[in-house]
């Protein structure tokens, strides 16, 4: 059936054959949708929207950080940014050597390194860091692997490392007199192993020189190089003072 519309139509004028309403945008004649339940306004944080035409077309457009997606009749909004606000976090972490600071989320590694363990305790906040068992030989100045240990030997300093050597041991085994402990009392109380000692003078050595001439109260010398004893009888006059003193 031909469809008569009016000749002169003005905008917003409408046009019904056969059940269906023709409304004229002033430019073409459209079809009136038939009244069915839909939102008239939308409204948004700021500012709303209302369809003005026939079929009208909603934009759902993502803004800073955000991106939308429709598949179907699904409409999926994705934050795509960095999540604001504060946070009980700590967002740099300062080591004896370097720095980390996270950004977004950032995953920090807490990781062992020469004979150090590191745990996450399962469903705990607890984070063990443990000190592996290791050999004497870690050590950097202590070298047990030139020379083997063998039983009984202890570290000695050589000059550049700590090494396995002899031990001290009971009967001498060490240097003379770097202990006493095992040693027999007559071994380091014997005058025989003793050194820089004084020569021991014997009678032998002594002797008695001729008698010096008489002088004051007398005495007697001994020369230390010769060895020889000198007697100085008193005089008379002397023995007189000192007789004299000795009444006083």
């Amino acid at each position: 059936m031909a469809l008569n519309f009016p000749a002169s139509p003005q905008t917003n004028d409408t046009y019904t054959s056969n059940g269906v309403t023709w409304e004229f945008d002033g430019v073409a004649w459209n079809i009136v949708p038939t009244s069915r339940n839909a939102f008239t306004t939308i409204d948004a944080d700021t500012g709303s929207t209302s369809p003005n035409i026939a079929d009208d077309t909603l934009t759902i457009a993502g803004g800073t950080n955000i991106s939308t997606a429709i598949v179907n009749d699904t409409v999926t909004i994705n934050f795509s940014g960095q999540t604001g606000g504060v946070n009980n976090a700590i967002a740099t972490v300062t080591t004896d050597d370097g720095t980390f600071t996270a950004t977004g989320e950032g995953t920090l590694q807490i990781l062992g390194r020469t004979n150090i363990a590191t745990e996450l305790t399962t469903d705990t906040n607890e984070l063990h860091i443990d000190l592996d068992p290791f050999s004497i030989d870690f050590l950097t100045d202590v070298d047990t692997t030139s020379t083997p240990p063998t039983s009984g030997q202890v570290l000695k300093w050589n000059g550049t490392n700590w090494a396995p050597a002899a031990d001290i041991a009971s009967g001498g085994a060490g240097l003379d007199a770097d202990t006493l402990d095992g040693f027999d009392s007559t071994y380091y109380l014997n005058y025989n192993n003793l050194s820089n000692t004084p020569a021991i003078a014997s009678l032998t050595d002594f002797s008695v020189g001729n008698e010096n001439p008489a002088s004051g109260n007398g005495a007697i010398s001994y020369d230390n190089t010769t060895g020889v004893f000198r007697y100085t009888p008193p005089t008379a006059a002397g023995m007189a003072l000192l007789q004299k003193k000795l009444m006083i």
